[in-house]
């Protein structure tokens, strides 16, 4: 049990960090535990290593930017700590079988043929209602649009956003 809130308490601070430098002896000075018992206990509870994990988490999140922003991809690779745009562009081609530029691409016209194909459908299902603690902030059958990437960035990712926001000064 000791383990599994360490574990999730890292797993917090590696989601909250994720475009930090995430080095091992930076998971083991938060954890307390030496790299080889660190990396031996979160294998077991998460079912991969913490390197792998940070992997992992960087490239689904930087392919929601590439997705749903207009962040050049460049600011992407350096946000998430990548060397450059071309060491981000083989790991992201090794996960997703594309470029980034080409995932971009492809998948937001498939989005869009998605979202027109939903927009055609009925938006209400008869019998279902929108429910939980807050309703008041939710819409049934839309998508709420966010007019400039600046908006969109500060959704996804604020650290990102704020390291844009100081390039351009």
């Amino acid at each position: 049990m000791v383990n599994n809130l360490l574990i999730q308490e890292l797993i917090k601070f590696i989601e909250d960090n994720l475009d930090m430098e995430l080095s091992q002896s930076v998971l083991e000075e938060k954890s307390g535990y030496s790299k080889y018992h660190l990396h031996r206990i979160f294998k077991s509870e998460v079912g991969m290593s913490p390197s792998k994990y940070i992997r992992n988490r960087r490239m689904a999140t930087s392919s929601v930017l590439l997705l749903y922003t207009e962040v050049d991809i460049l600011d992407i690779a350096l946000g998430f700590q990548f060397n450059s745009q071309e060491a981000f562009s083989r790991a992201f081609k090794n996960v997703y079988s594309l470029s980034p530029g080409k995932y971009r691409k492809l998948m937001s016209k498939m989005i869009i043929k998605k979202g027109a194909s939903e927009m055609e459908k009925e938006s209400n299902i008869k019998g279902w209602m929108l429910s939980g603690t807050h309703p008041h902030n939710y819409e049934m059958g839309s998508i709420r649009k966010y007019s400039t990437k600046v908006n969109q960035l500060a959704i996804y990712n604020p650290k990102l956003l704020q390291m844009k926001m100081n390039s351009q000064r």
